[in-house]
């Protein structure tokens, strides 16, 4: 079960409750940052500077990893250069297209491949101007590859619709219990995960969760041992009733994390609904390494046709229902 998480796409972390809920119930939050930013804090911006200070970001630094994955550049141009990917290669005008830009470090090798596409250009080095859905879709690759790594065995996490990828669920007779997951996770889920509304600096936020570490993971863990548990149950209205028993069963952890919130001078602690569409996974962490990301994943380490026959990627596009990579969308509602 993974207690480590790491956000993209961004460099800079969010500066929301949102991620503040993040910070409290995982282990370990990483963001893909420039090696050049440990000499230059100031471009982190204050509020992620301060939550680097204070360990509760640790900074991923990508030239650290990407040597160690076999075809990260080969798997990744094989992706772009499929016949259903929907921007195609020297198709496009980037000075009249919308771009994103990605430092080198991240893109490494694969830089080169995109510019002799017609799908980068160089801005100011070391930044270059990508493609925006090239972009979206090589941010989500870079975080399930380094995901992946050893080093990190991490969870890809982002609050940016437009940076989850879209790929066809699977078969109902072969992963039925991925998709009866996926449907019931955002009822279990709803109202259970406290955070204090508004803002909170980060060296009383990383006093807290240093000083409650044990029942923030604990509480967490215990949802995901639940999903776990009711997936498998073949009768819904079973699985109805043991949601709803769980839901007042976990209401007294609620009310605990709740009491140290406020016990701790945060007057306002909203509930949120923290919801995880995933096209399978046996807990709330799980979820990018599905789909046609586990095929694109899996190539860059050299195993792709291992995976390549489990899930068939369709084509980019449709609405949130599709979403095959772990997305937590957050909805307050403000407690007093």
């Amino acid at each position: 079960m993974a207690d480590k998480v790491l956000y993209f796409p961004y460099i800079r972390v969010p500066d929301s409750e949102w991620f503040t809920q993040v910070l409290l119930y995982w282990d370990e939050v990483g963001s893909i940052v420039p090696y050049e930013y440990v000499y230059s804090p100031e471009k982190l911006g204050s509020h992620m500077k301060d939550l680097v200070q204070v360990g509760l970001v640790k900074q991923i630094f990508p030239n650290e990893h990407v040597g160690n994955i076999p075809r990260f550049t080969e798997a990744f141009l094989e992706y772009i250069d499929r016949a259903d990917f929907p921007i195609k290669p020297n198709s496009i005008e980037l000075a009249s297209t919308e771009t994103s830009q990605i430092h080198i470090e991240k893109l490494n090798k694969i830089a080169n491949g995109l510019v002799d596409r017609g799908l980068a250009k160089l801005d100011h080095y070391p930044w270059f101007n990508v493609e925006r859905t090239v972009a979206d879709q090589f941010m989500a690759y870079l975080a399930g590859v380094l995901s992946e790594t050893d080093d990190l065995k991490s969870v890809p996490i982002t609050d940016q619709e437009r940076s989850l990828v879209n790929f066809s669920l699977p078969s109902a007779e072969k992963y039925d219990w991925k998709q009866k997951l996926s449907e019931l996770r955002p009822f279990i889920l709803q109202d259970l995960l406290p955070v204090p509304s508004g803002g909170v600096g980060a060296e009383e936020l990383a006093r807290f969760k240093a000083d409650h570490l044990v029942e923030l993971g604990e509480f967490r863990r215990k949802i995901e041992l639940f999903l776990g548990e009711i997936v498998s149950l073949p009768d819904p209205n079973i699985a109805n009733y043991r949601i709803g028993l769980f839901k007042e069963q976990a209401q007294v952890d609620i009310d605990n994390l709740v009491e140290l919130m406020r016990s701790s001078g945060w007057r306002k602690v909203g509930l949120g609904t923290l919801l995880a569409i995933s096209a399978g996974a046996l807990s709330v962490a799980d979820g990018i390494t599905t789909g046609g990301t586990l095929t694109l994943v899996a190539a860059a380490f050299g195993f792709g046709s291992v995976v390549a026959d489990l899930m068939t990627p369709k084509k980019l596009g449709g609405g949130p229902e599709n979403y095959a990579a772990y997305a937590a969308l957050a909805r307050k509602q403000l407690v007093v």
